[in-house]
């Protein structure tokens, strides 16, 4: 069941994403545990009685997914994803800040909306020893001041061909360290030593894992 509501109790700063006009046009909530009472189309705010999946477009193809337990108002977890694919996953603490950020291809909020939980022009992504790799995740660890440090990486082994960049999907990453070490063997062991997916799995715990994605 996905219905079209305004959760305005799961509403913050931060996740009332702007379109390209500058409008927040409202999110889609999916119940990742029904059955849901029909009452609901009655009565909205019992929605916040489930665990629910919220979906915010920030344009025609760029989502925001964010999962609420029952009773709750902060996600721990934001998923910014394109066509099924992760570009961005944030982690909150149990006050709604941001403790970590996790990008693929550096990637940005273009439109982070009206005071934004982070500001991205604190985000420094250089790594002097990788600069002849690709890079492609960047972790970055957030303090309670709101100031990031890079911890970790991923990149392709192969040299850096500055005519031609290598998809991700192509790559043959390494996950280590911004010194250029080498600290996790395979991506199962980098995601859960980051809580973090490729598959956003976080967000979605009602789908299998091996289930396509779909979005």
């Amino acid at each position: 069941m996905t219905v079209h509501l305004n959760g305005k109790l799961d509403n913050n700063a931060a996740n009332m994403v702007v379109d390209v006009f500058g409008r927040w046009n409202g999110s889609n909530y999916a119940f990742s545990k029904p059955p849901i009472a029909i009452s609901l189309l009655e009565n909205p705010d019992e929605l916040y009685k489930y665990e629910r999946r919220r979906m915010t477009r920030l344009d025609g193809q760029t989502r925001l997914y964010e999962l609420f337990r029952p009773n709750e108002h902060i996600a721990r977890h934001r998923f910014y994803m394109l066509a099924g694919y992760v570009l961005r996953h944030e982690q909150l603490d149990e006050k709604g800040k941001i403790k970590r950020i996790i990008t693929i291809d550096d990637w940005r909020q273009p439109r982070p909306g009206p005071n934004p939980g982070f500001d991205d022009r604190l985000l420094k992504t250089t790594a002097p020893r990788l600069i002849a790799h690709q890079v492609y995740h960047r972790v970055y660890d957030v303090d309670a001041n709101g100031r990031p440090t890079l911890v970790a990486l991923s990149w392709n082994r192969s040299l850096r061909n500055p005519l031609k960049s290598t998809p991700l999907s192509m790559a043959d990453l390494v996950f280590g360290t911004p010194d250029g070490k080498e600290q996790w063997k395979t991506r199962d062991e980098f995601d859960k030593a980051f809580d973090t997916s490729e598959d956003a799995r976080q967000v979605f715990p009602d789908r299998p894992s091996d289930e396509e994605d779909s979005f």
